[in-house]
C-alpha cells in the first residue's frame, strides 16, 4: 500500500501550498464561463477559483473579495462571496448566482498588483459627442439615488419621471467629497475632483449595461472601471490605471480608436471601439461537464466455459474464471484458466495467469497496477508481461479527453454575429461570438488532411468567409501534454503454462511528450541484469502535408554484445488521398525486452489509398521483409470497395512475389435485407482451386438481449463445408452453439459465458459484465424495464433488482425505466440516472419510488357542516395533503402507511381531521369525516 501511495504522489504532484486541486466548469447567466478551471481546496480560505481560467469572464455584479496568491497565481475565495457563488463538488460545477439584493453588492476590484497604482496623468482626451437631440424614451433615474455613492450610503433603487438630471441640477446643500489618491498622497484639490456618475451604456450598438459607474473629471474627462471593461472584453493596460477610492479605473483617452457619444439627459453613453480593442474569444469545443466515477463495494466472478466434441477430436472442457473485489480504492482481480477438466486429475490443468490491484486516478488521468500487468510498449519497445509495480498515464478515465492537438480557426468580428463551422461542406459547429478577436477550438474533426471553413454572421446580416487547411494525427501529442509509464518488477516467464513463472528484474520507462502541437517528443529505457536499451524518437507536422516519425534505439546485451535499431515513417491522410512509407533496420545485435531471438534485418512497408468517388476506394500495399534465417519475403495487396445498390462490394486481391509467386483474389456483396438480417454471397480463387458460398446473418437489433444466428455454406474444388452458429443472450447469462461439417466430420462447440456479482448487500446472476457494471435498485417494484441508452438491457426481478453489465467506465451511462411499469400509486423521482463506474467496478443505482395513496371522502366541522372549499390540510411531516372542493368533497393524497392527523395551513380557518389509513389502491373511497 505504501508503493500505490508513492505511485499516486508521482503521478499527481503537489498544488500550490499544498492546496488539492481539481477541474470544474464556472457557469453563470446560463452561460459557461469556463469549461476547466483549476479550483484548490485551500485549508485557510475554503475554495479558490484560478481567476486567469476565466480569461476576465467574471460576473460584473460579484461582491468585492480580496484575491489569493498562490505559487504565482491568483484566486477568488468563493467563500468571501457568500450565496453568490456555489460550489457542486459532486459534478464539479461552479455557479454565479444573482446577488440576494442590490443594496448589499458592490462589485469586485481587480488583480491585487494594480489596486494601489498612483493616479495617472490623462492622455489626450477621447472624442466627446454631446447630444442635444431629446433624449431616448426611458425611466429617468433620481440623482440622490446614484450620484455620489462614494459616501457610503446604500440607496434604495428608485425612478422618479421626468427629472432634469443635468449636473447644474444637484441638490445644492450636497457639497462634492473630498478624495484621496491611493496610495496616501495629498488629497485632490476641488478643482481636480472626479465625480462619479451612473450611465447606462452601450458598446458598439449593444447594451452592456444598464447603470455602470463613471468618473467625469474637472474638464469632461471619461474614465470607466477596469471590472466593467474586463466584463465587457476589452483589452487593458495595467499601466494607464487610476485609483480613486480603491477602485480602478482607465481614462477612455487610453483606449485606441475609442469614440464616445453621451446623452447627459438620458444619462447615457454610447462607446465605440474598434475589434482590435477586445481580448479575443476563445471558444473550446467538449463536454460542458464531467461527472466523477463512483464505485459501490463488493465483488464479481466470471465465468466462460466451453466445451468441444465431434468427429476426430477428443471431447473436452474447458473454462476461463475472473475473480475481483473492489470499493472506491481500487480493484483487486484475479483470473485462472481451468483446462480439459473431464480428463481426470492427471490431465487436468489450473494455471493462474494474473493478479493485480489496480487503483485508477481519474483526476490525474492515471493509474496505478499492483501485481501482474504488462508494460507500454510505444514506437521504442515491445510490451512486455511482468510481476511489479506500475505507474502510468491513462486517458481513458477521462474519455473525453482527446491527446493530440485538434485544429482551431478564428479571425475578426467588428460585430456581434454568429459563426459557422463547415467541414465537408456540412455544418458541424454553430456559435454566438461577440466583437473583438475569436478563435474556436477544438473541432470535431476526422484525423488526417482536409479543409475547415468559417463563415461569420453579423446582427446586420454581413457575412465573411475564412478557410483553412489542417491537418491532424493521433501520433501527436497536444502542447504541455505527457504520456509515461514506469514499471518496476520480474518479467514474467512461460505465460498461461506456469501460474508463478518469473525471471529477473528490471526497470523500464516510456515518456512521450508534446513540446508544440506540431512536435512530439519520446524516449524509452530498459535496465535489466543482462540486457540494457534505450532509444529517442519523435514525430514533428509538415503543416498540411502529413507527418514524419523516427526513432533511434541502442542496446547492450551480456551475450549478443551491442546493437542499434532504428525506423523512419511517413504520412499522408485524407479523404481522396492517403500515401504511407515505413522503413527500419535493426542490427543484428540488437535486443530489448521481450525479443531474445535476432530480429529481421530490414522491413519496409508503402501503402497508398485513392478514392475514386462515385467509384468507390483503392487500396494498395507493398511488404518488404530482409530476415536473416529464412528467405525474403515480398508480397502486393490490393483492396478495392464500391457501395452498389442497397449493399456493397469487396473486392481483395494478394500477390506474393518471393520467394515464390502465387495469386490469390476473393470477392463479396453484403446486402442487409432489413433491421435484423444480412445476407452475404461470395467467392475465392487462387491457382488450381475456387470456392463459393453464401452467408445468412441475423442480429439483435437495438436490444442487448434476445436470439442471434448466422448460417454459411462454401463449395469448391477443394472443399465443402456447411457451419452455423446460434447465440441467445438473456439477462442472467449467454449461450451459443456452434455446428460445423466438413469433409465428412461434423464437430460441435457449446460456450456458456456469464457472471455472478454483489454490490452493496445485493447479489444477482447477469450476463458477461464486461469493463464496468451496475446495481438497479427499485425495492418492491417487479418486473421494471430497464433501459442502457434505450436500449433494453431487462427487467427487475421479484425484489425490484437488476445487475446490469456492460456500462461504459468514466462516462455517463444512461440509465432509464419506464413510468408505465410502475403501479398508479407509484411515485417516481425521475425515470433517468446517470451512472459513473470505475474501471471493473460496479455500482448502486437506486430510482427513488415513493408509493402514493389517494383518496376521496367529505369532511365536515364539529357541526356536521361541509368545511369550506379551497381549505388546504396538510400533515406536520408533509407527507399528506388534501384539498377542499364543494360540499365539504376533498381529495386526499399521503405517502404515509398509517393514521393521518390534517391540519388547516396558516392563515385558513383552523381545522383538525383526523383521517384512517388508506387503502392501497388509487383513488378509494372514505366516506365523511368529522374534524375538529
Amino acid at each position: 500500500m505504501l508503493a500505490l501511495l508513492l505511485g499516486g504522489a508521482v503521478v499527481g504532484g503537489a498544488s500550490p501550498d499544498g492546496a488539492a486541486g481539481r477541474r470544474v466548469e464556472v457557469r453563470a447567466d446560463g452561460r459557461v464561463l469556463a469549461a476547466a478551471a483549476l479550483l484548490l481546496e485551500d485549508p485557510e480560505h475554503g475554495p479558490l477559483l484560478r481567476l486567469a481560467d476565466l480569461d476576465h469572464r467574471l460576473p460584473h455584479h460579484l461582491p468585492k473579495a480580496a484575491e489569493v496568491e498562490r505559487d504565482g497565481h491568483w484566486f477568488l475565495p468563493l467563500r468571501a462571496l457568500g450565496g453568490v457563488a456555489r460550489l457542486d463538488r459532486g459534478r464539479g460545477v461552479v455557479t454565479f448566482a444573482d446577488p440576494p439584493a442590490w443594496a448589499g453588492v458592490e462589485p469586485g476590484a481587480g488583480p491585487p498588483s494594480a489596486r494601489h497604482r498612483p493616479a495617472l496623468p490623462l492622455a489626450a482626451p477621447v472624442p466627446v459627442v454631446l447630444r442635444a437631440a431629446p433624449p431616448r424614451p426611458r425611466p429617468a433615474v433620481s440623482p440622490d439615488a446614484f450620484l455620489f455613492l462614494g459616501t457610503g450610503e446604500k440607496p434604495p433603487l428608485t425612478r422618479a419621471p421626468e427629472l432634469d438630471l443635468a449636473p447644474a441640477a444637484l441638490p445644492p446643500e450636497r457639497p462634492p467629497p473630498v478624495r484621496r489618491r491611493d496610495p496616501l498622497e495629498q488629497p485632490l484639490l476641488p478643482d481636480e475632483e472626479w465625480q462619479e456618475w451612473l450611465f447606462e451604456v452601450t458598446l458598439n450598438g449593444a447594451l452592456v449595461s444598464p447603470g455602470a459607474l463613471v468618473l467625469r473629471g474637472p474638464e469632461g474627462e471619461i474614465a470607466l472601471r477596469v471590472l466593467d471593461l474586463r466584463a465587457w472584453r476589452v483589452r487593458l493596460d495595467p499601466d494607464t490605471f487610476i485609483s480613486v477610492n480603491g477602485e480602478q479605473f482607465v481614462p477612455l483617452a487610453a483606449l485606441p480608436g475609442a469614440a464616445l457619444g453621451i446623452d447627459e439627459g438620458a444619462l447615457a453613453l454610447d462607446l465605440v471601439l474598434p475589434p482590435g480593442a477586445f481580448e479575443a474569444t476563445r471558444i473550446e469545443r467538449g463536454r460542458l461537464s464531467t461527472l466523477e466515477p463512483r464505485a459501490g463495494r463488493g465483488g464479481f466472478v466470471d465465468y466462460d466455459v466451453l466445451f468441444l466434441a465431434g468427429d476426430g477430436v477428443r471431447a473436452r472442457l474447458d473454462a476461463l474464471l475472473e475473480a475481483g473485489v473492489f470499493d472506491q480504492v481500487g480493484v483487486l482481480v484475479g483470473n485462472f484458466r481451468l483446462g480439459d477438466l473431464t480428463d481426470g486429475d492427471e490431465g487436468r490443468e489450473v494455471v493462474r495467469l494474473e493478479t493485480t490491484f489496480i487503483r485508477d486516478l481519474p483526476a490525474r488521468r492515471a493509474s496505478v497496477h499492483l501485481g501482474d500487468s504488462i508494460t507500454a510498449g510505444g514506437a521504442l519497445g515491445r510490451p512486455v508481461r511482468f510481476a511489479g509495480l506500475q505507474v502510468s498515464t491513462n486517458f481513458a478515465t477521462d474519455p473525453g479527453f482527446i491527446t493530440f492537438p485538434l485544429p482551431s480557426i478564428g479571425g475578426l468580428a467588428e460585430q456581434a454575429g454568429v459563426a459557422e463551422v463547415f467541414l465537408d461542406n456540412t455544418r458541424r459547429v454553430q456559435e454566438e461570438i461577440p466583437p473583438g478577436p475569436f478563435e474556436i477550438d477544438n473541432l470535431p474533426v476526422v484525423t488526417g488532411a482536409g479543409e475547415v471553413q468559417v463563415r461569420v454572421t453579423d446582427l446586420l446580416g454581413r457575412e465573411q468567409l475564412i478557410t483553412q487547411d489542417y491537418y491532424v494525427s493521433p501520433r501527436l501529442l497536444r502542447a504541455g501534454l505527457s504520456d509515461f509509464s514506469y514499471a518496476l518488477g520480474f518479467e514474467r516467464e512461460d505465460f498461461n503454462r506456469e501460474s508463478f513463472g518469473y525471471g529477473d528484474p528490471f526497470g523500464v520507462a516510456t515518456h512521450r511528450y508534446g513540446f508544440t502541437n506540431g512536435l512530439s517528443g519520446e524516449g524509452r529505457a530498459e535496465l535489466g541484469l543482462e540486457r540494457q536499451a534505450a532509444g529517442l524518437g519523435g514525430s514533428v507536422l509538415l503543416g498540411g502535408f502529413g507527418l514524419l516519425s523516427g526513432g533511434l534505439g541502442g542496446s547492450h546485451d551480456r551475450d549478443a554484445g551491442t546493437g542499434f535499431a532504428g525506423f523512419l515513417d511517413y504520412e499522408y491522410v485524407s479523404s481522396r488521398f492517403s500515401f504511407g512509407l515505413r522503413s527500419s533496420y535493426t542490427d543484428p545485435d540488437f535486443r530489448q525486452l521481450g525479443l531474445d531471438d535476432p530480429p529481421d534485418r530490414r522491413t519496409d512497408q508503402v501503402s497508398l489509398g485513392v478514392g475514386l468517388h462515385p467509384f468507390g476506394r483503392l487500396g494498395l500495399l507493398f511488404v518488404n521483409s530482409e530476415a536473416r534465417e529464412r528467405s525474403d519475403r515480398q508480397a502486393l495487396s490490393a483492396s478495392y470497395s464500391l457501395p452498389l445498390g442497397p449493399g456493397t462490394l469487396l473486392v481483395n486481391a494478394l500477390r506474393t512475389l518471393s520467394p515464390e509467386h502465387e495469386l490469390a483474389v476473393a470477392a463479396s456483396y453484403t446486402l442487409p435485407l432489413d433491421g435484423l438480417h444480412t445476407a452475404t454471397a461470395g467467392g475465392s480463387w487462387r491457382e488450381g482451386a475456387s470456392r463459393g458460398g453464401v452467408q445468412l446473418r441475423r442480429g439483435r437489433g437495438a436490444s442487448d438481449l434476445g436470439l442471434s444466428y448466422r448460417v454459411q455454406g462454401e463449395a469448391g474444388d477443394d472443399l465443402e463445408r456447411v457451419d452455423g452458429s446460434v447465440r441467445y443472450d438473456a439477462s442472467l447469462m449467454s449461450g451459443q452453439l456452434d455446428l460445423a461439417h466438413a469433409r465428412g466430420d461434423t464437430r460441435a462447440r457449446a460456450n456458456l459465458t456469464g457472471s455472478v456479482a454483489h454490490v452493496d448487500g445485493r447479489t444477482g446472476l447477469t450476463r458477461r459484465l464486461g469493463r464496468a457494471f451496475g446495481m438497479v435498485a427499485l425495492p418492491g417494484h417487479p418486473d421494471v424495464k430497464v433501459y442502457l441508452e434505450n436500449r433494453e438491457v431487462g427487467t427487475t426481478d421479484e425484489d425490484g433488482f437488476l445487475l446490469l453489465p456492460r456500462l461504459n467506465p468514466y462516462q455517463a451511462n444512461r440509465v432509464r425505466i419506464r413510468p408505465e411499469d410502475l403501479p398508479l400509486t407509484a411515485e417516481l423521482d425521475g425515470e433517468e440516472r446517470l451512472a459513473v463506474p470505475f474501471e471493473r467496478a460496479g455500482l448502486r443505482i437506486d430510482f427513488d419510488v415513493a408509493t402514493s395513496r389517494t383518496a376521496l371522502l367529505t369532511l365536515t366541522g364539529p357541526d356536521g357542516a361541509p368545511l369550506p372549499a379551497g381549505l388546504e390540510l396538510v400533515d406536520a411531516g408533509g407527507a399528506a395533503s388534501a384539498q377542499v372542493a364543494d360540499q365539504g368533497l376533498a381529495y386526499v393524497r399521503s405517502t404515509a402507511l398509517g393514521g393521518i392527523t390534517l391540519r388547516s395551513v396558516p392563515g385558513q380557518p383552523a381545522f383538525t381531521c383526523l383521517l384512517p389509513p388508506l387503502p392501497d389502491e388509487p383513488l378509494a373511497e372514505l366516506g365523511s369525516v368529522r374534524c375538529e
